[in-house]
């Protein structure tokens, strides 16, 4: 008897219905942003990635070159405003969401299962700041989704096609921030559980590694060109950040980034990609775990990991509709509404949402003796004082 998760007859006749939610989701998300994102002012990590668009090229010292292509792009044919500056990243999240509601589809999920999947990917409290900010992040965490999601067709369907635009994914993925690699051994080691390593004996399997290789690797020229400086751009960071991290609270930050109520909905996808499915869907679980081991193992930063839950997101919609079935139905759809009533307390906190008077006082902030304002985040200090700073500048320099 297959143990496949199914929506139900009348919820698969109605995935249009389904289609249109998620659709309604991924606006909302975009919509949050578009408006908080031109309050306060430019981070600086932003100002870095835009000066790099000044300057295209295959590689820099502590990025590859995606986030300045894109920045290119944005000052090209949006502007350079703060709202246009932060327009992509608003992008990326929502296709995010979309794309994890679109997965529980895949996985041949009904409206409940596209609902909570894609709620979890919109209540992901830490993606609120993620897709806020002009940085490489937004992008990974698209790029692991989207290999997330041509995995799944695949698995699903046996079309080796899918495996040539998962490699395309990786390619790009590899240009936005080196962490997909390690999703991609991830993927990589989950596929060798698949059918016996039918994965190996396929060409285009191969032809996939290529393309991914070939996408990559004039960035690989520029880095063997310049003595490596992203190898050293690491030693920089283990040595001022990464070696003083606790791991536990590594496992810690993930529970509460992505948002505590979605943890039984990606703990049972787990779960269900390991053990149901028809063991169909194994390679994703395996994958899911095997990156979570490098990251562990490498003791990398936290939110590196954030981009892996889609995946789990849209497994664990698909699990709790098989649970909760027609009768309970409604416990499902009360979830939704708990967990993104949670989320949304948090977006003052995790957006520039509100003026910033009104968020110290939403947050019990005070100000010290020169009127600065005290425990304020480091994200949030460093949109402030850059225009002063210009000023100041700009009267000495006249």
């Amino acid at each position: 008897m297959s143990t496949s998760p199914q929506g139900t007859p009348a919820d698969r006749g109605k995935l249009s219905y389904g289609l249109w939610l998620l659709i309604g989701l991924a606006l909302l998300k975009w919509f949050i942003h578009l408006y908080t994102n031109a309050n306060y002012g430019f981070h600086r990590d932003e100002l870095l990635h835009l000066a790099a668009a000044h300057h295209p090229a295959w590689g820099y010292m502590e990025f590859p070159p995606m986030i300045a292509w894109l920045g290119w792009i944005e000052q090209t044919f949006i502007g350079d405003s703060l709202l246009a500056t932060r327009f992509l990243p608003a992008v990326a999240g929502a296709v995010i969401v979309f794309l994890t509601g679109l997965m529980a589809r895949e996985l041949q999920g009904g409206r409940l299962a596209l609902a909570l999947a894609a709620s979890c990917a919109l209540g992901a409290i830490a993606y609120f700041r993620n897709h806020t900010l002009f940085q490489p992040v937004a992008f990974d965490q698209l790029f692991w989704t989207l290999g997330a999601y041509f995995l799944i067709r695949y698995l699903r369907t046996e079309r080796e096609g899918y495996l040539l635009s998962l490699g395309i994914a990786i390619g790009l993925g590899l240009l936005t921030k080196y962490t997909m690699l390690i999703w991609a051994v991830g993927m990589a080691v989950g596929l060798l559980f698949y059918r016996n390593g039918v994965i190996v004996r396929l060409k285009k399997a191969w032809l996939a590694v290529g393309i991914a290789v070939l996408i990559v690797l004039p960035n690989l020229i520029w880095q063997w060109a310049h003595g490596f400086p992203a190898a050293e751009h690491l030693d920089q960071l283990y040595a001022a950040q990464l070696d003083g991290q606790s791991r536990l609270e590594f496992f810690r930050v993930q529970v509460l980034a992505m948002n505590p109520f979605s943890l039984p909905v990606w703990g049972l996808g787990l779960y269900f990609l390991l053990a149901r499915f028809d063991k169909q869907y194994r390679p994703l679980g395996i994958a899911f775990l095997t990156a979570l081991l490098i990251m562990v193992a490498l003791n990398s930063k936290p939110y590196y990991f954030f981009a892996a839950y889609p995946a789990l997101f849209a497994a664990g919609g698909v699990a709790w509709e098989e649970v909760l079935r027609s009768r309970w139905r409604l416990l499902g759809w009360g979830w939704i509404l708990l967990l993104l009533v949670a989320a949304f307390q948090y977006l003052p906190k995790m957006t520039p949402a509100l003026p910033i008077e009104r968020f110290a006082e939403y947050a019990g902030l005070e100000k010290d003796s020169s009127g600065r304002l005290q425990g304020l985040t480091s994200d949030y200090a460093d949109m402030f004082g850059w225009e002063e700073q210009v000023t100041a500048v700009d009267s000495l320099y006249r």
